[in-house]
Formats: structure tokens, C-alpha cells, sequence
């Protein structure tokens, strides 16, 4: 995941992360669509090692609709993170 290439990005926040996107990243945002009780967020962008960090900090009440490589690439570090707390045995 790198690069300048700026593309159409789409997060749907659910939870606590819907109020706290809606109330203090809002302005990070192209558009934002209210969705049952979630919050989904639109943006063009680069696709950086920042912008998937940034979502990462939302646990799973953050799911990337698109791009799929963005997706991807959010899906293999929570593998990561996983396979490092079943390898310690749990915690």
C-alpha cells in the first residue's frame, strides 16, 4: 500500500467510532452518509501507511468498503495482530 495516486475511499463507522468520526473528523472527509446507525465516510486520497493506521484505531467498528487494496491491506495487519496474541497464548 503506497503511492500519490489519489483514489475514492469508503469507511463505514459503526458504534462509538461513528459519534467520534461525526463529531471530531468530520472535517477529514469529502462526504459523510448517516446509514442505520452507522456512519459512512467518504474521502479521496492517497492510500498511506497513515490513512491505515487512522483506522485501525477504530477496532472493528471501522470496515473499508473500498478500494479493496485498502481493504486488504487493513485485513492482513489485523491478521498480524491476531496471530501475535495466539502465538503468546492469549495475552
Amino acid at each position: 500500500m503506497a503511492g500519490e495516486e489519489l483514489r475514492e475511499i469508503e469507511v463505514e463507522f459503526s458504534g462509538k467510532a461513528a459519534r467520534l468520526v461525526a463529531e471530531y473528523h468530520a472535517d477529514k472527509a469529502d462526504r459523510l452518509r448517516e446509514k442505520e446507525g452507522a456512519l459512512v465516510f467518504y474521502k479521496k486520497a492517497a492510500l498511506t501507511p497513515d490513512l491505515a493506521q487512522w483506522l485501525l484505531s477504530f477496532g472493528a467498528e471501522a470496515k473499508v468498503i473500498k478500494p479493496g487494496q485498502l481493504a486488504d491491506d487493513i485485513k492482513r495487519q489485523a491478521a498480524q495482530i491476531t496471530s501475535l496474541y495466539e502465538r503468546e497464548g492469549g495475552g
